[in-house]
């Protein structure tokens, strides 16, 4: 995933799959060097088979900004990841799914450079954090998970090399 900021304080990830961007301050409270921020997920195979925007779900991402100010921003913990509901396969309604979740975590872990934690995992959403190969673990009454970077999960070999520049 490449890295790119807009101006007006938004920026994000993308590449030839999926676009995580926003960067829209939360008001939740965040440790010092960090900022909660709001993103929505694009489905880019969609904008270039049509070229129109496709927005599929959102989520919030805690930013570690770093000290040193060439250095990347680097994502620590997610937090109220959806997909739109009228978007999401729905067995009941004999609706297949379009992987759009799956997609999104994908684009998210190969965004990553070390290990996320992803919290409050709901227990309608345990199955499918598990194929996606998150470690669940229990903290008091909620469960919380680890997402690791994609390198450490595949190595394809259409995967970009660990020594390659970071976003």
């Amino acid at each position: 995933m490449q890295f790119q900021e807009s101006g007006l304080g938004l920026f994000g990830w993308y590449d030839n799959d999926m676009a995580i961007f926003g960067g829209k301050r939360s008001n939740r409270v965040h440790p010092a060097g960090h900022l909660w921020c709001k993103f929505v997920v694009y489905d880019m195979v969609h904008r270039h088979s049509t070229g129109n925007d496709r927005a599929v779900g959102s989520m919030e991402l805690l930013i570690e900004y770093p000290i040193d100010e060439t250095a990347p921003l680097l994502i620590r913990k997610l937090l109220n990841f959806e997909i739109d509901k009228d978007l999401r396969r729905n067995p009941r309604k004999g609706q297949p799914g379009e992987g759009l979740g799956r997609r999104a975590i994908e684009a998210l872990s190969r965004s990553i450079t070390d290990e996320i934690e992803i919290l409050d995992i709901k227990p309608s959403a345990r199955g499918f954090w598990e194929k996606m190969g998150v470690e669940m673990h229990r903290e008091q009454k909620r469960v919380n998970g680890t997402l690791k970077p994609a390198l450490t999960l595949e190595h394809r070999a259409d995967a970009p090399s660990a020594s390659g520049p970071r976003p």
